[in-house]
Parts: structure tokens; C-alpha cells; sequence
């Protein structure tokens, strides 16, 4: 079992060519990462921090593997990778000395997390959430089912949830009363 964290900054994933040197604006936030290729210069940061004008990714949430992580551990990222591909989560990875970050889209955070606390890992998350199954109005749209919604400043999330599977229990296997 892996412990993650999830950070609170938006992030963006930025493309610059090769030859670009490294912005100001791509230090000013409290996560960043810079990788020069012969083919790019590939700069994540917090989304807030990048102009307009930058080609960028941006709507991304950071999990953070809580570490040090040993270099000759193995399956690290696959544990994680694994269960995220099978729900259909996209993901970017940042690796440094000590551990592992997992970018996801932020409309696919609550799943992330859903996918991999079922996968047998802890994920430490603080959203404001709300559970019901009765009408309410958000904006001009009413919930009426059982999904869950999150609100995190000016954006609605919408995620439905996921039956418990205990680790290592069969997706697929079904309950009898």
C-alpha cells in the first residue's frame, strides 16, 4: 500500500522549444518541474502562473507519493498506473530523486482517487463534498440522482461513485443478501 497526497495547486503542463531558456513565471510556484529534450523544453507548474500565450495543458491535479522512495523498490508506478488505465484516467508522471507524482485531469480527480483507494492505497484528499440523492440546484442545472458533487472555488465536479472492493477483492464478483 502506497500513501499519496493530493497537492493543492491547479497545475499545467507547458511546451516550449528546445532552445527557449527557462521563465520566471515557471519558478513561482511551489510545484514545479523542468525537463529540456533536444525536442522540447516541457515545464509543469502551478496553471496560474502561465501566460496566455504559452502552449500548455492546463486542468491538472497533482497526487504526490508520499516517499522516500528506495531506488531499487519496484511496481511503484505500475500499482498505481494499473488500476488508473483500467478506469479510463489519463496521467502524466513527474519522478524525482525521492518519489513520484501523479498529474490527473482535475475532472477526473474524484475518480483517481476512488480507483486507487479501491487499488488498496490511502489518498489523503480535502475536497468539500456533498452526498445526496434529493434535487438541488447548481446554477441552471438540477442533480436528481445519487452523484456526488464537489465544489472547489468556481467549478462543479460531478463524479459518481464506485462500489467498495476491498483490496485485492474481485471487481466482478457479485453480492448475494
Amino acid at each position: 500500500m502506497l500513501t499519496l497526497s493530493v497537492l493543492q495547486e491547479k497545475l499545467g503542463i507547458c511546451r516550449l522549444e528546445s532552445s527557449a531558456g527557462i521563465p520566471a513565471w515557471a519558478k513561482e510556484s511551489d510545484f514545479f518541474s523542468i525537463t529540456r529534450t533536444p525536442e522540447e523544453l516541457s515545464i509543469v507548474c502551478s496553471a496560474a502562473c502561465i501566460p496566455r500565450e504559452v502552449r500548455a495543458e492546463r486542468g491538472w491535479r497533482g497526487l504526490k507519493v508520499e516517499g522516500p522512495l528506495d531506488f531499487e523498490e519496484t511496481g511503484v508506478l505500475l500499482s498505481l498506473a494499473e488500476p488508473l488505465a483500467r478506469a479510463g484516467v489519463s496521467i502524466f508522471v513527474v519522478s524525482t530523486y525521492e518519489t513520484d507524482y501523479l498529474l490527473v485531469r482535475e475532472r477526473d480527480l474524484e475518480t483517481a482517487v476512488e480507483v486507487l483507494r479501491i487499488a488498496g492505497h490511502k489518498v489523503d484528499m480535502e475536497l468539500k463534498c456533498s452526498s445526496s440523492t434529493k434535487s438541488r440546484q447548481i446554477g441552471d442545472k438540477f442533480i436528481t440522482d445519487s452523484r456526488l458533487a464537489f465544489q472547489e472555488e468556481d467549478v462543479i465536479i460531478l463524479a459518481t461513485t464506485f462500489p467498495s472492493i476491498p483490496p485485492g477483492g474481485d471487481s466482478h464478483a457479485t453480492r448475494t443478501p
